[in-house]
This record gives C-alpha cells, sequence and structure tokens, in this order.
C-alpha cells in the first residue's frame, strides 16, 4: 500500500505532496469497509476495506480519493465554513439566544454539512483520476469499488 501511496504522491499532481506528511495506517478490522484521511495527510485503512477489494487499481483508487481529500483540504475548509454558519446564526440569536435558534443553528449546519460533503466527495473522485492519469494504475479504479 506505501508504494500506491508513493507513487500517487510522486504524480505531479498532488499540491500539498512535500507539505503534509503522508503517513499510512493500517487499521485492523476486517468488518469495516472505509478508509480515511485527517488533515496533514494521515491515511487510515482498514483491513477489511483491503480484503473486499479485487484489484490494485481498485485500492489505488480508494487511495487517490483519500489523498485529495486531504490535498484539497476539505476538512479544513468544510470546518471554517460549519464554524462560520454557527457564529453566524449565534450573532444573529443574540447573546439571549432561545433553544428554537440553538435548534435552527444545528439544522442548517447539518444541512450545509451535507452539501459541502457531497461537494468534496465528488471533487475527491475527480481529483483520484487526476492523481491516477499520472501513474500506471487505471484511472477507475474506484469505480469498482463505489
Amino acid at each position: 500500500m506505501q508504494r500506491i501511496t508513493d507513487e500517487i504522491l510522486n504524480s505531479g499532481e498532488v499540491t500539498h505532496r512535500d507539505i503534509f506528511e503522508w503517513k499510512l495506517h493500517i487499521i485492523r478490522d476486517d468488518n469495516t469497509l472505509n478508509a480515511f484521511v485527517t488533515p496533514g495527510g494521515y491515511i487510515y485503512v482498514y483491513t477489511g476495506l483491503i480484503k473486499f477489494l479485487d484489484t490494485e487499481d481498485q485500492l489505488a483508487g480508494v487511495m487517490g480519493h483519500e489523498i485529495a481529500h486531504a490535498d484539497r483540504r476539505h476538512s479544513t475548509n468544510n470546518m471554517t465554513k460549519l464554524y462560520g454558519v454557527q457564529i453566524l446564526v449565534g450573532a444573529l440569536a443574540g447573546e439571549n439566544s432561545s433553544l428554537l435558534a440553538q435548534m435552527i443553528g444545528q439544522v442548517s449546519g447539518n444541512l450545509i454539512g451535507l452539501s459541502f460533503s457531497r461537494n468534496s466527495e465528488a471533487d475527491a473522485d475527480e481529483y483520484s483520476v487526476r492523481y491516477l492519469s499520472k501513474t500506471r494504475y487505471q484511472c477507475n479504479g474506484a469505480a469498482g469499488f463505489f
């Protein structure tokens, strides 16, 4: 897996290639089909996902997708937007905000978060293809999984 990660990072397409740590961690849980990345390039992949995939191209597609989330700073940008919405709702509600104002803030934040999430997923898919196009892996590798 490190070889796949390194090839994607060395594709010339990853903007934060030399800025982030890019550490790969395997989580031993055969029942979980998931992978995620945290800000700074810390990539986590569950063994359940690894065992589920049929080809190395699929794994490369997933890795490209996760690298794109960090490289495109999706988590950081989404948190900034969500906290901005919460601050705005709080300011509009005033210091003595009612339960209703708090609920409106939570619901609006959740709805906006879903929109950011969908946009982030589509963006990560697009950039995974860009990254993989400069490697030996098939650009549509993740399509077999997703």
